[in-house]
């Protein structure tokens, strides 16, 4: 009789995953928040032109000298090509210091010229290329140029 009660106490024990699985897919599955398009035509005036969000976002690569009149007409072109967002993406080259009082001023333009275009600028979080390398690049400008430390 013991081992009865085990063996059903060991079934419903077995069953209560499966039980509370179905059930909570069943409560996700209702809170999806599904976007219906009417139509073929609104669908496709929706391509024609998209939210900000939905468009291209290509990376605004700092490898120069960069200042706010380039920053102002690179943001012109990426909105007349249609782009409404970017990410500035600072690579090796870049002139200006990494991170340095200039480099958040003319990050805080972008952001800014970027507002008056109704476009969203981002910065890429790549610290394996980003910051790494260009922390490297810091020290070794500063190193070789000081004749005593080569």
């Amino acid at each position: 009789m013991k081992s009865r009660r085990i063996n059903q106490l060991i079934l419903i024990l077995a069953f209560m995953p499966g039980i509370f699985a179905v059930n909570s897919c069943k409560k996700k599955v209702n809170q999806i928040d599904e976007i219906k398009v009417p139509d073929f035509k609104t669908l496709s005036e929706q391509f024609k032109e998209p939210a900000k969000e939905y468009t291209t976002s290509p990376f605004f690569v700092w490898n120069a000298d960069i200042t706010k009149d380039e920053i102002d007409n690179f943001l012109n072109d990426f909105k007349k090509a249609g782009s409404s967002q970017v990410f500035i993406h600072p690579r090796p080259g870049l002139i200006t210091e990494y991170l340095s009082d200039k480099w958040f001023d003319l990050y805080k333009h972008a952001v800014e010229k970027g507002k008056e275009l109704g476009m969203n600028i981002m910065r890429t979080l790549t610290p394996a290329v980003s910051e790494e390398v260009m922390s490297r690049l810091k020290c070794r400008n500063r190193i070789t140029r000081d004749k005593g430390l080569r």
